[in-house]
């Protein structure tokens, strides 16, 4: 059997993908934030598309901000932050989870927050880090189940770990927020 010849651009993408798959980070402590990774930005419930809500929402407005009874709606000042430092309303639900009151929405004088029904809200989907969950250890935990608001559960008792079905998930991040070890990300939905 001949041996496929790798171009330079194919050797250095295997070698990179091999180191980065050996690199592991360590867990922060129980009840500490997980640095930020960068990547997409979650926005407050009922935001408009990325491109309409860019163009609809004005800049360092502040009334979701203002509105939220939980800052749980964080404004980017910053150009490392998330929202990338132009003022806009972005959330980080495993430090602050969204409650769905829906004051937001209301309180947009712009329209880039429309009010939308309980139902019909996904500001993104959770995800378990299969790796990270406590459960492998052998304990016992449901607390991701137990702070799951939405009927029916979006997050199920599964074995080893529990599972989300990302068709229930709003995306607002009350599991993430309660795992003890940061095991649950919310991912802004495609």
């Amino acid at each position: 059997m001949a041996k496929e010849r790798m171009d330079r651009r194919g050797f250095w993408r295997a070698l990179l993908r091999s180191a980065a798959s050996r690199v592991e980070l360590p867990a922060p402590p129980i009840g500490q934030p997980r640095p930020r990774r960068p990547g997409p930005v979650l926005r407050p419930p009922g935001a408009l598309e990325a491109h309409e809500f860019l163009a609809t929402c004005a800049p360092r407005c502040r009334h979701c901000v203002d509105a939220c009874p939980v800052f749980a709606i964080v404004p980017s000042y910053d150009a490392d932050q998330p929202g990338g430092g132009d003022g806009r309303p972005y959330l980080m639900p495993d430090r602050q989870a969204c409650v769905l009151c829906g004051l937001c929405m209301h309180a947009c004088p712009t329209g880039a927050l429309q009010p939308t029904p309980l139902e019909d809200i996904r500001i993104g989907r959770a995800v378990v880090r299969f790796k990270d969950c406590i459960r492998l250890d052998g304990q016992a935990c449901t607390i991701c189940i137990d702070r799951c608001p939405v009927e029916p559960n979006a997050v199920t008792d599964e074995d080893p770990v529990p599972s989300i079905t990302a068709a229930h998930c709003t995306g607002c991040g009350l599991c993430a927020e309660a795992c003890p070890p940061h095991a649950i990300d919310v991912l802004p939905r495609a």
